[in-house]
């Protein structure tokens, strides 16, 4: 073995830099020196050049994965929460497929290409709107509805919103509504309509239909079974139908156009010599009339 003067210099390190030394000398090509204290200086001094920076770069290295770990995950992360966060509908050509219910149970009804969005992992009855819909909301405090022109406080039940290019249009149906637009905040009761344009509120008397023509339900039929219309009324009025009666022998003919279910409910059950009762959490008994 080769000795070197700065070996008995070490304070107990020899086993280290010999390990050090072995390492180097399986992989180092010796250079083509006659003197032999030449080449081990020449060795020795290799291992002082290479070792640190080795160290420092792998410590470089590691925190750089680290980082572009982290940062990874985090898109990752964001990505995913905003993709199941948040939930978007959007009304179709279809009577039955724009019909919505949100997670408090409130009902929405979407006019073609209409959107609602909101959050779906922690929903604070907030939405927001672009084109119009008809709202029937649940009981509960407080829901929000934010569009490009304004936003509306729901203080009542049933109400339609119009959010157009520069127009907004709130009307309410039943209970009372806040529109805040521009620099307005204007509460409307039932039957008013408010119109926001170039800035400034107009509040009129609004029809007396006490439906928007989309949010009706509308059904023509002959001579079909009623266990084939009951599911439909559900679908479109969030209710639950059950009935006393042999209704797959029962037919029906005759069209619908209401958004009531209780005009819906009367004009079947009384031809058909039906009674029903609907109770607060929307269960309705089909009964046959004494």
């Amino acid at each position: 073995m080769f000795r070197h003067s700065d070996l008995n210099n070490n304070n107990g390190t020899n086993d280290d830099l010999q390990n050090k030394i072995d390492r180097s000398i399986r992989y180092f090509n010796v250079p083509n020196m006659l003197n032999k204290q030449d080449v081990l200086d020449h060795l020795l001094r290799k291992i002082t050049e290479q070792e640190e920076p080795a160290v420092h770069q792998t410590k470089v290295r590691k925190i750089y994965y680290a980082v572009s770990s982290a940062a990874a995950v985090g898109l990752i992360l964001f990505a995913l929460y905003f993709f199941f966060a948040f939930e978007t509908y959007t009304g179709g050509t279809q009577q039955a497929s724009n019909v919505f219910y949100l997670p408090d149970n409130s009902r929405v009804i979407l006019t073609k290409g209409t959107s609602i969005r909101f959050s779906k992992i922690a929903f604070n009855r907030e939405v927001k709107l672009k084109g119009e819909a008809y709202f029937e909301i649940s009981s509960g405090e407080g829901f929000m509805i934010d569009s490009r022109e304004g936003s509306v406080e729901v203080l009542g039940t049933r109400f339609r919103v119009n959010d157009q290019e520069n127009t907004l249009l709130v009307q309410c149906y039943h209970g009372l509504v806040g529109v805040h637009y521009a620099n307005d905040n204007v509460q409307i009761s039932e039957g008013m309509l408010l119109k926001g344009e170039n800035n400034q509120v107009q509040v009129t008397e609004g029809n007396g239909n006490g439906y928007p023509e989309y949010a009706h339900f509308k059904y023509s039929c002959k001579n079909l079974k009623l266990n084939d219309i009951w599911p439909e009324i559900e679908q479109y009025f969030g209710v639950t139908i059950q009935t006393e009666i042999n209704d797959f022998e029962k037919s029906f003919t005759g069209s619908i156009s209401t958004g009531n279910i209780n005009n819906v409910l009367d004009i079947i059950c009384t031809s058909m010599k039906l009674d029903y009762s609907i109770s607060e959490d929307k269960q309705v008994f089909i009964t046959s009339r004494n």
